[in-house]
């Protein structure tokens, strides 16, 4: 089951961020003309079937064209497609648990380097 008020929030947000940015940048403008129709849906109810992941347009603007440099639409974009492609499953909450236990990893290697770093000789 669909949880329509997280669904009809994040569309309401994602729109919010997509009309902040749409005027001054480009590319956040063709995700906005792409992302509408999905954010209408939402807002209306209409997404009672997860869509697939790969059916959901814009992703690589955020790599290939620099809307990855606005963390708050990244957050609501990723938001958004995260609940209208089925929310959290079990598969995806393994999932995100690996990404945290990698993130980690890597920030402890960073201070450590920081810190080895810090004591080389000048």
């Amino acid at each position: 089951m669909m949880d329509q008020a997280l669904i009809r929030k994040t569309a309401e947000e994602l729109e919010f961020v997509l009309n902040k940015y749409c005027d001054v940048n480009e590319y956040a403008g063709y995700l906005k003309n792409s992302m509408m129709p999905f954010v209408d849906d939402a807002k209306a109810g209409k997404i009672t079937k997860p869509v697939e992941w790969g059916d959901v347009p814009g992703g690589i603007l955020f790599d290939e064209r620099g809307l990855s440099q606005f963390d708050d639409l990244e957050d609501a974009y990723a938001n958004f497609k995260h609940e209208i492609t089925g929310g959290m499953t079990e598969d995806r909450k393994k999932l995100f648990a690996i990404f945290e236990e990698n993130r980690k990893e890597i920030e402890e290697e960073k201070r450590k380097k920081a810190l080895e770093e810090g004591n080389k000789p000048g």
